[in-house]
């Protein structure tokens, strides 16, 4: 049988092996992460704002085609089903965009709510290393754990949002693909009706700027896609 002194130093040994998981587990919640995916989620949100401008000025250049094609019988004729494409691709457009919108308010409120837990676990914290009692190490222990936990679901369900962003953005990417073929078959059929390229020329650069914007806007907003979930599956340990 371990004498009392064996026994003392086992205890002692756990109890310092517990103190060392629950300091480690306090440093698995890095403050760098949390604002950094908070700053992306935020930026998100506002970027989609800028789509809203955009999406008028697609349904801007659908009503001024369909003007300008009223003005000619033979050409309201030929430019009909061409009208028709870019109002169609705007109503579109303008769907995906909504769906844009709410992802990106969503990844607010959850980064948001991230950045209000990550505060609370700092003064936790300092709360640990100023307490000598146990019971109350015990209550803050108990507490921060709590927090780290609702900081890792929060990460998990912005993923899951993250995830829900990029497949909403490649479907963006994608129905603006047909603006190209669209500018070009407006570009034939107008090339006869001199009296009216001028006007039209303005409607097919709006387009062209509209189909710009997409690209490299989608680009760009993936890419950081792809970093901030490089950086939660890290934090969570590709767990996901």
């Amino acid at each position: 049988m371990a004498s009392p002194a064996a026994l003392a130093l086992c205890g002692f040994i756990l109890l310092y092996h517990y103190r060392s998981l629950f300091m480690e587990q306090m440093m698995t919640t890095n403050r760098n992460d949390v604002v950094s995916i908070f700053v992306s989620c935020i930026d998100f949100t506002l970027r989609s704002k800028t789509f809203d401008h955009r999406i008028e000025q697609l349904r801007r250049a659908g009503i001024n085609a369909q003007v300008i094609a009223s003005r000619s019988k033979e050409m309201g004729l030929i430019l009909t089903e061409l009208v028709k494409e870019i109002n169609t691709m705007a109503s579109k457009v303008g769907e995906i965009l909504q769906k844009v919108s709410e992802n990106g308010h969503i990844l607010a409120g959850l980064a948001k709510d991230n950045m209000r837990l990550a505060g609370l676990m700092k003064h936790y914290y300092a709360a640990m290393e100023r307490t000598r009692e146990n019971t109350s190490k015990d209550i803050i222990r108990r507490e921060y754990s709590q927090l780290h936990n609702q900081i890792e679901n929060n990460f998990r369900a912005i993923l899951i949002q993250l995830k829900s962003h990029k497949i909403t953005l490649n479907e963006l990417y994608a129905t603006s693909e047909f603006i190209e073929p669209l500018v070009s078959l407006i570009k034939i059929n107008v090339a006869t009706f001199a009296e009216f390229s001028d006007q039209f020329d303005h409607v097919t650069r709006e387009l062209e700027s509209f189909h710009e914007f997409i690209i490299s806007t989608v680009d760009n907003m993936t890419s950081e896609i792809e970093s901030a979930m490089h950086i939660i599956n890290a934090h969570l340990g590709d767990e996901s």
